[in-house]
């Protein structure tokens, strides 16, 4: 597969691309921002088409993972119901409620309140989370995207249909004491960034752009403004370790809305946002809070909660770098690389999978974990990383797990923005990344799952045809080096 990946357009051949990339770009002079700005620029948009019609190998794999979820890996829930991983050009929502109250988890609060049409089968504990996220936020982003690389305007216009659906039928949305603020930051970043590939491309936009930008403005947005407040206030009183993947997704849904709206004040919020989660993420060593010994590079502090939630951090966070360096503004330097280790230390966990032997050194599964005083539970606490026994009753705190060892759980893969990243720090900067490679190779079409990925079909292997192809063979150690 990786003879997929090491073909670019020759110089001759690139006019039709800037030809097309100079009609599909447009600029605000207010705000400054370039558009389409999205995950997707017009750039990426034109290399993507002109490659589809040349029938490119990869991207026509990504394109048939995208319409049919070929070879994409199903969330699968407890009862065997598996979300849809296609994109059905006759979709059968848009599943709106009314009220959207969700707890921890994603669980409503009254399960009678789940869609009229609402899928057979699907949980009706979850109803809330499935339909606004997992279903129509998701399909809205998945339809626009298939939009451009067909030309069938029954995509554009099914991502239009849902989001006029949720704009204008939804009127409550909650809960903000629990999961209210994650749920609307999910939703809002799918939307967004459909809504934004669309601009000006299909006949409503501008009324569905207005129908959600008064919708998000009057019940998302304030859900996720006043979590952030609460963040403050625990940061403040002197908390450690608070920032994790709530937080990115934030900041991935605030840049959304900042570009889509050409709103300045809430794209800055979102890169400060950014700046700051990517600091406490990926935080290492002796830092101050680590006194008892520190993550090593690459360890986020999710990492031993477990490498599901760890992706989820790392996806909005690449997400939210992309759509800066669509702007010009590159964030995937912050914090001196920070996301370089934390990619690859979490992409070799993911491809060791259950072989402990593969681990770094210093990791073991949570199977390997000593049992827990009788009557306790082993916990792990994100704000003082550490792994504790809890009462199995009261959940008060025993004792302290105190083994050196770094115990691991929730390994699975996620599209969480691989091929974005390796895109990026391989592709654009020329940097190695043999554990991503690994893993990219293992999962070769970057689906797009919750709010993140997608990038095979858009951005797998455009540095050197619109950026340029690395630094090869030049290297850190090397005093010279030869032109590209």
């Amino acid at each position: 597969m990786s003879s997929l990946r090491t073909t670019n357009l020759k110089f001759t051949d690139f006019d039709p691309v800037k030809a097309t990339y100079k009609a599909l770009r447009s600029f605000n002079d207010s705000s400054g921002f370039v558009h389409p700005g999205g995950v997707i620029g017009p750039a990426e948009l034109a290399l993507m088409q002109h490659r589809l019609q040349d029938n490119a190998t990869l991207q026509e794999l990504a394109l048939k993972t995208l319409l049919t979820g070929a070879g994409v890996i199903p969330k699968t829930y407890n009862n065997g119901w598996q979300v849809p991983t296609d994109t059905p050009i006759n979709y059968a929502g848009p599943f709106v409620l009314v009220n959207v109250s969700a707890r921890y988890g994603g669980s409503n609060k009254d399960s009678g309140e789940c869609p009229q049409n609402y899928p057979d089968g699907a949980p009706r504990d979850n109803c809330a989370h499935i339909s606004l996220v997992e279903l129509d936020a998701q399909q809205t982003y998945k339809q626009a995207l298939a939009f451009w690389a067909t030309g069938n305007v029954t995509y554009a216009e099914n991502a239009l249909r849902i989001t006029h659906a949720w704009a204008s039928n939804n009127q409550a949305f909650g809960d903000v004491r629990e999961n209210g603020p994650l749920e609307a930051a999910w939703a809002v970043a799918s939307f967004a960034k459909a809504l934004e590939l669309l601009r000006g491309r299909v006949p409503g936009w501008q009324a569905t752009y207005e129908e959600f930008m008064a919708w998000t403005e009057q019940l998302l947005m304030p859900q996720t403004d006043e979590y952030m407040n609460s963040t403050k206030n625990a940061i403040a009183i002197g908390q450690q370790n608070v920032l994790n993947n709530w937080h990115s997704t934030i900041a991935e849904a605030w840049m959304a809305v900042g570009v889509l709206t050409d709103d300045k004040v809430r794209y800055r919020k979102a890169v400060n946002l950014y700046h700051a989660t990517v600091r406490d993420y990926t935080k290492w060593g002796r830092a101050k809070g680590f006194r008892d010994g520190g993550r090593v590079l690459g360890e986020t502090s999710e990492t031993l909660r477990d490498i599901y939630h760890t992706q989820f951090g790392l996806g909005g966070l690449l997400q939210v770098a992309e759509m800066a360096w669509q702007q010009d503004m590159d964030l995937y330097s912050s914090n001196q690389f920070a996301l370089v280790p934390a990619l690859e230390l979490t992409a070799r966990i993911i491809m060791a999978n259950d072989s402990e032997s593969q681990l770094p050194q210093g990791f073991k599964l949570l199977k390997s974990m000593p049992k827990p005083p009788s009557g306790t539970m082993w916990a792990f606490d994100m704000q003082r990383q550490r792994f504790f026994a809890k009462n199995k009753t009261s959940g008060a705190w025993v004792a302290d797990l105190n083994d050196g060892i770094k115990y691991l759980q929730g390994i699975t893969f996620l599209p969480t923005a691989w091929e974005h990243a390796y895109n990026h720090y391989v592709g654009r900067l020329g940097l190695k990344m043999p554990e991503t490679a690994a893993l990219i190779k293992r999962h070769y079409v970057d689906w797009y799952a919750m709010h993140w990925g997608g990038g095979t079909l858009s951005h797998a292997n455009t540095a050197g045809s619109l950026w340029r192809a690395g630094l090869r063979p030049f290297t850190l150690w090397q005093v010279t080096f030869t032109q590209p």
